[in-house]
């Protein structure tokens, strides 16, 4: 029974998707003021694995909408899921622009002032049970919607 243990306890990490995440995944990212859907201020950070071009975004990435104005992110700790909330709401974008919602994610950021690249750390489960952290530096974008 002893020497069932590991390969059961190895078994259940693989079926629960609760493995050891990927490290540095999404380094890559931008960031954009943008509007939370009851017209207030948002921000929008996007994380993928390759370089994103300013406004070509068919790059398969996460979206995680915050809504709250850049100035509050500064050296700030945010929690969001796949259910949109008053905080926001996390996605996966596919390349051919269809959305699927994501288990959760944790940013850190570090300082956040427009027009210079914002630098953080994140950890993400994906919709899929995977999972990926690391760091990301993210360049601006114009804003987009009201609030940008």
């Amino acid at each position: 029974m002893a020497k069932l243990f590991p390969v059961v306890a190895f078994a259940v990490l693989l079926i629960t998707g609760c493995g050891p995440p990927a490290t540095n995944r999404f380094p890559h990212g931008l960031i954009q003021e943008t509007s939370a859907p009851w017209d207030g201020a948002a921000t929008e950070l996007m994380l993928a694995e390759n370089p994103l071009k300013d406004r070509e975004l068919k790059v398969p990435r996460l979206s995680l909408q915050i809504y709250q104005h850049l100035s509050a992110l500064s050296k700030q700790r945010v929690k969001l899921d796949g259910k949109e909330s008053r905080k926001g709401i996390g996605q996966w974008i596919a390349g051919d622009g269809t959305s699927q919602p994501i288990a959760w994610a944790v940013v850190t950021f570090g300082e956040v002032r427009k027009g210079t690249p914002v630098e953080g750390t994140y950890e993400v489960k994906l919709a899929d049970g995977s999972r990926a952290e690391g760091k990301f530096r993210a360049e601006w974008l114009p804003g987009a919607g009201r609030g940008g």
